[in-house]
């Protein structure tokens, strides 16, 4: 296993590059829900559960996680793939050895030990464990969620689903939909078992209705917290800005916003080109 080593000067500046990087190559991440869910204020550790579709999820996650300012964030990657990206360790993410039950126990006592007590500590899993499609169904999680929850006393949980998808501009969208937190308590009467089947549910839920909202394409049904550029290319959009001066017109880059005629209206309503 591949202990953190924060470092806060270099987590602030690796936040402002994120959310340069993300606008290089969104178009727009987008909420659906309430910021509020993103700040639970109970007092107690926070544990946030989300699908894993792709290798954008720990950026978009750290994009999140800056909407929790008073939480000390960890979250986790196979160490062989942290080993090749060891910079990620100095910004909170834990190396995990997922070759043999005794990396695997090692991660979550660690983990169990970084929440234990610790109020403003949230720990982040993709709790699938590995890349998988947004539309598989059913959604399973791996063992270690649960096994760490059974360690840490009270504490609160969110599940987070991500869906990415191309929609009129040649950068794609992502969408992020965060569950309201819940209270659990790891008593006597706690059942690992049915925790991660709760979970499950709550989570596959939560993808089905993002992946609806998302087969709208329109940004008005979420709230976007990050704006990339618009356009097609680079170099046509220079072109055309340069006709529209020399023409006394408007540019906008953003494809798109060039909706088809009305009378389109009432053939299932306006398409966008």
């Amino acid at each position: 296993m591949i202990r953190a080593h924060k470092i806060p000067v270099f987590l602030r500046i690796f936040r402002g590059y994120n959310r340069f990087y993300l606008k290089r190559h969104f178009r727009r991440v987008m909420l659906d829900g309430d910021l509020d869910a993103l700040a639970p204020q109970t007092g107690v550790p926070l544990l946030v559960c989300m699908n894993h579709t792709s290798w954008w999820d720990l950026l978009v996650g750290m994009l999140l996680e800056e909407r929790m300012p008073a939480r000390n964030s960890y979250t986790a990657m196979d160490e062989r793939q942290l080993k090749r990206y060891r910079f990620f360790s100095f910004l909170g993410v834990i190396g995990v050895d997922r070759t043999c039950l005794k990396g695997a126990r090692e991660f979550t006592a660690h983990c169990a030990e970084l929440l234990r007590g610790h109020k403003n500590t949230a720990l982040w899993l993709t709790v699938q464990g590995e890349m998988v499609s947004a539309r598989h169904r059913p959604i399973r999680f791996q063992p270690g969620a649960g096994w760490i929850a059974r360690e840490i006393g009270t504490f609160e949980v969110i599940t987070v689903a991500i869906e990415y998808a191309f929609w009129e501009d040649r950068l794609p969208v992502a969408a992020i939909s965060v569950s309201p937190a819940h209270t659990y308590s790891a008593d006597k009467n706690f059942s690992r078992r049915r925790f991660t089947a709760e979970l499950e549910q709550q989570l596959e839920e939560q993808c089905n209705q993002l992946a609806i909202k998302m087969e709208q394409r329109a940004p008005s049904v979420f709230t976007t917290i990050l704006s990339g550029s618009g356009g097609i290319q680079p170099v046509y959009d220079v072109l055309r800005s340069l006709a529209a001066k020399l023409t006394g017109n408007n540019m906008d880059k953003a494809h798109g916003d060039i909706v088809t005629p009305g009378w389109r209206k009432g053939r299932g309503g306006d398409v966008q080109s």
